[in-house]
This record gives C-alpha cells, sequence and structure tokens, in this order.
C-alpha cells in the first residue's frame, strides 16, 4: 500500500529557470564585458547572471530588501555593483549598494550614503573608485578597496549626468576625470591624489557653458578622450570639449527624447523616444546621422 501511495504521489516540480526582467529603471541590462555570452540583469530585488545559450545557466544573487534600481559592471569584469530603492523597513529610507565578487558570486562590500533611490552607478576604468548619483541630490565616490566615501556632495539640484573619462597612469597614484552634470551645469572633475594627507581629493571645475545659458535634462553621457556626448530628453546630443571645459555644440537627432546610447569609436548608437535607433558618425570632426531603423 505504501509502494502504491508513493507510485501515485505527484512529481515535485523544480523550476527550470525564470523568465523575466525589471524594465522600470534604465541601464538594469548589462553584457559581460570578457565574457560575451553572459548577461547581467535583475528581477525585482534580485540580481540574475546567465548564459544566453543555455537557460539552465541561470544564478540569482539575493541581497536587496527593495528593488535594484542601478547596476554597473566594472571593465574588468571582477566587480559587479547593485543599487536600490529606498527601504520601507527602516525608518530612513536608505538605499545601500552591494559590491559583489564575480567569481564567488559573493557580497564583498556594502557601501552607504544613498537614500530614496540609487539613480546610476559607474566604475572608474581601473575599477578603483565607483561613482553614484542617487533621487535625493547625492553624488558620492566610493573607493572599492575599502568601501570607504573619499567625496559626498549634496546640491539642490539633482544630477541627471555621471561618467569617468580619462586616467592619468604616469604619477605613482593615477589621476581620475569625472564628469557630472545637473540640470543647468556640467562640471569636469579631477580626482587627485593628495601627498601630504595621503589621501584622494576630489577637485570641481566647471564648464563653460553659452552665455544664454544650457538647462538640460541629460539622459546617458559618454566620454571618449576630449570628447563628451551627451544626451537630453528633448532629443538633442550635447557635444563638450573635456581638456577645454567648454561647450562646443548641440546636434538634433530624436523627435521625442533619447533614451540611451552606446559609442563604439567613431560611431555612436542613439535610441530615441519614438522607437528609432539612429547611427552618428564622426567623419571630419563633424558628427553626422547616417542610418537609422
Amino acid at each position: 500500500m505504501q509502494q502504491q501511495a508513493q507510485a501515485d504521489s505527484p512529481a515535485l516540480l523544480e523550476m527550470e529557470h525564470s523568465i523575466g526582467y525589471t524594465s522600470k529603471y534604465p541601464d538594469t541590462v548589462h553584457f559581460h564585458p570578457h565574457e560575451k555570452d553572459t548577461l547581467i540583469y535583475n528581477i525585482g530585488g534580485l540580481l540574475v547572471i546567465e548564459n544566453l545559450h543555455d537557460k539552465h545557466k541561470q544564478e540569482f544573487l539575493r541581497g536587496h530588501d527593495m528593488e535594484i534600481s542601478a547596476i554597473a559592471v566594472s571593465n574588468s569584469g571582477k566587480i559587479i555593483a547593485t543599487g536600490q530603492a529606498g527601504t520601507v523597513y527602516q525608518k530612513t529610507p536608505d538605499a545601500p549598494i552591494l559590491l559583489w565578487a564575480y567569481d564567488t558570486r559573493k557580497p564583498i562590500a556594502v557601501l552607504k550614503g544613498m537614500q530614496e533611490c540609487v539613480n546610476k552607478l559607474f566604475f572608474s576604468p581601473d575599477d578603483r573608485f565607483l561613482a553614484g548619483i542617487g533621487a535625493n541630490n547625492t553624488f558620492i565616490v566610493w573607493d572599492t578597496r575599502d568601501g570607504n566615501p573619499i567625496h559626498t556632495r549634496v546640491t539642490e539640484q539633482p544630477f541627471t549626468m555621471l561618467t569617468w573619462g580619462d586616467v592619468d597612469t604616469v604619477p605613482k597614484h593615477p589621476s581620475y576625470t569625472l564628469i557630472t552634470g545637473t540640470q543647468t551645469a556640467v562640471n569636469i572633475n579631477k580626482l587627485e591624489f593628495d601627498i601630504s594627507s595621503m589621501q584622494y581629493f576630489l577637485k570641481t571645475g566647471v564648464c563653460q557653458l553659452p552665455n544664454t545659458g544650457l538647462t538640460r535634462n541629460y539622459t546617458f553621457a559618454k566620454c571618449r578622450g576630449d570628447l563628451l556626448l551627451a544626451g537630453t530628453t528633448g532629443g538633442e546630443m550635447c557635444v563638450f570639449s573635456v581638456y577645454s571645459s567648454i561647450y562646443r555644440a548641440s546636434m538634433p537627432i530624436a523627435s521625442n527624447g533619447i533614451i540611451g546610447a552606446a559609442l563604439d569609436g567613431d560611431t555612436l548608437y542613439v535610441g530615441g523616444g519614438e522607437g528609432k535607433i539612429k547611427k552618428v558618425v564622426l567623419t571630419g570632426g563633424q558628427w553626422t546621422l547616417t542610418h537609422e531603423a
């Protein structure tokens, strides 16, 4: 009778894989920089690492108590940073950032200082620093080696632009260029090591804008040497000179705002709010729209 009951009992269900993606926040889908078939994204508060060609190779990293709102992958591919929306389980809406070791899939640090929501995260080109901007108008730079913040700034206007520029590796302690922007200002910042205090400090530099002003909400920023390309909700691409800290020009691209972009050498691929992807090429010092789909 017992054997008959076991034979008649239904088999236990085992989850094969999960299908889904929380698309509420931008820049939360990334390819691993060196494992081209590995996709990194989130489903709610879960960080998902999966192989595009094998649906069974799917891993879930748990550590957030709210939905993940920002994801960054270091250039080496060794570190992943994930930020979340402000927690509702505490008196203050803290929005911690987790650093994950890609090899072990384990958290290695918890970075604090943000509240309400983490909007953008970017690693420096050498993985040494992580910069982030939050919904509470906060801009923070952390040292990824120990998780300590080295610079914190709160402004009256929210930050909408964040990206890293060149790294000067000639000195013993490299110096970095870090670009931030609000609705009315663009800053070309320098992160440099101070020998007297044996610490890194961020020196803020102001980018010269037109005399009439330049009020924009930026959706992306890509830096290529001296060129800084920034898309706006108005559908134009603004061009800045990083080395001269000056605004150069604007180019209308999309009729319903720019959603995001990918830069490949002298070619920029832009996704517009009207549902089109456009190819913009740098030729003879000028950016030209050549294709759209």
